[in-house]
């Protein structure tokens, strides 16, 4: 999203509810989300594949 220009928290969440992309919960996204989101994947090295240790 960032490559298309889109580097506002605001426009992240307006981009990924256009297209119909949902929360793990099957939610809709929210600026806190994002920032919850973009936050673990820094602190965990950027692996998007680790899981939290609770679901």
């Amino acid at each position: 999203m960032r490559a298309e220009g889109h580097k506002t928290l605001r426009a992240m969440v307006e981009v990924l509810n256009a297209r119909g992309i949902r929360t793990r919960r099957g939610g809709r996204w929210h600026v806190s989300t994002v920032k919850n989101l973009l936050q673990r994947l820094k602190s965990n090295g950027g692996n998007k594949f680790q899981m939290p240790a609770k679901l």
